[in-house]
């Protein structure tokens, strides 16, 4: 990670929020195959973070160290699920408004 940043301590808050939206999921993989599926999310979930994370540093949106409030949270969550990149979703939450 860029510059030593480590937003692991509110990523959890992510992750918890990820997991409560995905057991929403209409259509479940089997039994087995669950908690396979819920460890790569929450993998690629964390690595997600971490890149946004860098991304907004390196746009000089936020200095380190930076904990995102409650909206912020929802709001990553959001394009997370949406399928932004992570550069993407550093504009997306920081960028000016039209």
């Amino acid at each position: 990670m860029a510059g030593g940043s480590n937003p692991l301590a509110w990523t959890e808050e992510i992750k918890a929020s990820w997991m409560v939206a995905s057991s929403k999921v209409q259509h479940q993989p089997a039994p087995g195959d669950l908690a396979a599926v819920e460890t790569r999310l929450r993998d690629e979930l964390e690595v997600w973070t971490c890149a946004w994370y860098d991304e907004a540093v390196a746009a000089n949106f936020v200095r380190p160290p930076y904990h995102p409030d409650a909206t912020i949270i929802k709001r990553l969550q959001g394009y997370f699920h949406a399928g932004l990149a992570p550069a993407e979703a550093a504009v997306a939450c920081f960028g000016r408004n039209h």
